[in-house]
């Protein structure tokens, strides 16, 4: 299918949307522009072989009935029966975090244990006050939400010597060393996002790709979706792919960002596609665009069901999707009542799919059917739930 045949015309914001990869960038700032490097890097690779490579990859990746929605490790929860657990947040005041622990705390209820919620306001300072106050009141465990736990380091020691469990949730890396207290992480692999939309880029643009990519560097789980698909597209199609970057600080969105961009694609005419870490960004990049009168097009990343009912999906051509906000939290959960159990240096990864207009049906934003709509019984059935 031509790239003009998956396009479509209408883009809304919303802000359920990936926000913990720009919430990182509230507690470490650092500036904003573009890579100016032009050249993917690697060595040249034949077309044929990357396009027949990029697209048995993407056939697999829109296969979502071949991906597992939901953790496979049965878990007996009645360990975290009447017990209080604490779920610190790095800001309330993103949506998309606000919803997490709404799930969170709904999935202790379901265990029957209580969650206390704590609002870091964007800053590490404030964090390390939520986590010495579960310390204080004796909590149970603690779950901390796009974190970066290299800022927290002594309060993590501290809950270890209080006894208590210390969970992180979205830093983008299942894979991440565990610092001392931190026994498990919750999280998207973020390099995959990064690798699954270099591989739609390059099939899209038959390995022909000179990728613009928008994140933001100073948030490690963006980072890692911008180097995967840097480094896909190096890999696959080496020197015959360029990409370039714009970095994005969380106080550029708006018009201080749809003018980066427009600077950006006017430097670079032939830019064919653009891969956005979160779609945070893509009314920006959506505008820009409209304001060049070009017609580029965007993969990018989104909780499922955001765009519901919307089939217009603008420049939008694919979209990595995951969980609901409100799920998210009972994942999170998960990840509580194995630390309860006593398991450490775990990972909980939570899974992505990958869809385009063959498989979003009405919705961009959730594959056919949707995954998630009864998410409380799956994990009522994993957790061996029983109604009292």
């Amino acid at each position: 299918m031509s790239l003009s045949g998956l396009r479509r015309n209408t883009l809304r914001r919303t802000s359920l949307v990936s926000a913990a990869l720009l919430a990182g960038a509230l507690i470490t700032a650092c500036g904003s522009g573009t890579d100016t490097s032009s050249a993917a890097g690697g060595s040249p690779r034949g077309s044929a072989e990357c396009a027949s490579q990029s697209g048995d990859l993407v056939a697999d990746q829109l296969d979502a009935k071949a991906q597992a929605p939901y953790p496979t490790d049965a878990l007996d929860a009645s360990v975290v029966k009447g017990k209080n657990y604490w779920v610190v947040l790095l800001s309330a005041a993103v949506p998309t975090q606000a919803d997490y622990a709404k799930g969170f705390q709904a999935a202790a209820v379901a265990a029957g244990a209580q969650a206390q919620v704590f609002d870091g306001k964007g800053t590490a300072a404030t964090v390390i006050q939520g986590i010495n106050a579960a310390i204080a009141a004796k909590a149970d465990g603690i779950i901390t939400v796009a974190v970066d736990l290299s800022q927290i380091d002594q309060a993590l020691a501290d809950a270890a010597a209080a006894g208590i469990p210390v969970v992180d949730g979205s830093n983008g890396n299942p894979n991440a060393p565990f610092p001392k207290g931190n026994v498990g992480h919750v999280t998207l692999d973020s390099a995959e996002v990064g690798t699954w939309q270099a591989n739609y880029a390059l099939k899209a643009t038959g390995c022909d790709t000179h990728a613009v990519i928008v994140g933001t560097l100073s948030a490690p789980t963006s980072l890692a979706v911008v180097d995967g698909a840097k480094n896909q597209i190096a890999s696959l199609c080496g020197d015959d792919c360029t990409t370039e970057v714009v970095d994005v600080r969380a106080t550029d969105l708006g018009p201080k960002l749809v003018g980066m961009l427009q600077t950006t694609l006017q430097r670079n005419p032939n830019t064919n596609v653009i891969l956005s870490a979160t779609n945070v960004y893509d009314p920006d990049i959506k505008q820009a665009l409209s304001a060049l009168g070009r017609d580029i097009p965007v993969v990018s990343l989104q909780t499922e069901g955001v765009l519901a009912g919307n089939s217009d999906a603008g420049p939008l051509i694919a979209n990595v999707v995951y969980a609901p906000a409100t799920a998210l939290g009972w994942f999170y959960f998960d990840g509580m009542i194995k630390a309860a159990a006593g398991q450490t240096n775990f990972a909980v990864k939570i899974p992505v799919a990958m869809i385009d207009e063959s498989n979003w049906g009405t919705d961009p934003s959730t594959p056919q059917p949707p995954r998630y709509s009864g998410y409380e019984a799956e994990f009522a059935k994993l957790w061996s739930l029983k109604n009292d």
